[in-house]
C-alpha cells in the first residue's frame, strides 16, 4: 500500500543515486500492468498528502520508448550483494566496519552481515551477529574474535573488525552511549596466503550455530563511549 492506502502496481528504483552530465543511469521496474509509459523527470521537492505539500517535479527531455512492457520482478528474502575488488587486488590484512539496525536477532543462530572472502570461497572473514553476541570468524567457521553483546533490536550500531599480517585481531561493537570491543594476538590469518577477494553484503557462507565457548583470551570489556559511536 502507498501513503494513502491505495495498492502500489509499479515500483522501481535507479541504480545509481547521482550521476554526471552525460553519464549512464538505469531504471529497474516492477510493474503488475500490461505496460507503462516512461518518462525521466528532476525531482524538485518531495511531497504528498501526508506530508501535506506538493510533489514538485519537471521534466526531462529523454528518448525514451513511448511505452514499456510490464513484468513483476520478485524480491527474494535473503538477497546479498556481492562487490569484486579491484583487478590486481590482494589481500594479507583486512577491516570490515558496517553500520546495521537489526529487526530480529536469534540466539540459535547466526546472521553474516559482512564478509570479505577468496572467489572460492576457502579463504576470508566473516563478520557476524546473534542474540548472543558478535563474532569474527575465517572462511573455515573459526573464531578469531567475539564479544558477548549484541546489537539492540531496532536500534543502530556500528561494528567493526581488523585483522593484520601477524595475527593482531580486535573486535568492536559501538552501541548507544557504550563501546565494547576485544584485542587478541596471534591469531590465524583468514587469508594463508595473499590473494583476490570478493565483498558480500548480508550473507557470507551458511549461518552457524553459536559455540558455546568463546574464543581464548578476555572475553572482551567494555568502556563508557560519551561522543557516541563513531561517524
Amino acid at each position: 500500500m502507498d501513503g494513502v492506502g491505495q495498492p502500489v502496481r509499479l515500483l522501481g528504483y535507479g541504480n545509481r543515486l547521482s550521476v554526471p552530465a552525460g553519464g549512464r543511469i538505469e531504471f529497474k521496474v516492477s510493474c503488475e500492468l500490461p505496460e507503462f509509459t516512461p518518462t525521466l523527470q528532476r525531482l524538485r521537492r518531495g511531497g504528498s498528502p501526508t506530508h501535506e505539500c506538493d510533489l514538485l517535479e519537471e521534466e526531462v527531455a529523454a528518448e525514451l520508448p513511448a511505452t514499456v512492457p510490464g513484468r513483476v520482478q520478485v524480491a527474494r528474502a535473503g538477497s546479498y550483494v556481492d562487490a569484486p575488488l579491484r583487478p590486481g587486488t590482494t589481500v594479507s590484512a583486512a577491516g570490515l566496519a558496517v553500520w546495521l539496525l537489526p529487526t530480529r536477532l536469534d540466539a540459535d543462530r547466526e546472521q553474516t552481515v559482512l564478509a570479505l572472502n577468496a572467489p572460492d570461497g576457502t579463504a576470508g572473514y566473516l563478520l557476524s551477529v546473534s542474540a548472543r553476541g558478535c563474532a569474527l570468524r575465517d572462511a573455515g567457521g573459526t573464531d578469531l574474535a567475539r564479544l558477548d553483546v549484541a546489537p539492540v533490536e531496532r536500534q543502530w550500531s556500528f561494528l567493526a573488525a581488523t585483522v593484520s599480517p601477524r595475527g593482531e585481531v580486535r573486535l568492536a561493537l559501538h552501541r548507544g552511549q557504550q563501546s565494547h570491543f576485544q584485542d587478541l594476538r596471534g591469531q590465524r590469518s583468514g587469508f594463508a596466503d595473499t590473494r583476490a577477494a570478493v565483498l558480500r553484503v548480508g550473507a557470507g557462507g551458511r549461518p552457524q550455530r553459536p559455540p558455546s565457548s568463546s574464543t581464548g583470551g578476555s572475553p572482551g570489556r567494555s568502556c563508557p563511549h560519551p561522543a557516541g559511536p563513531p561517524r
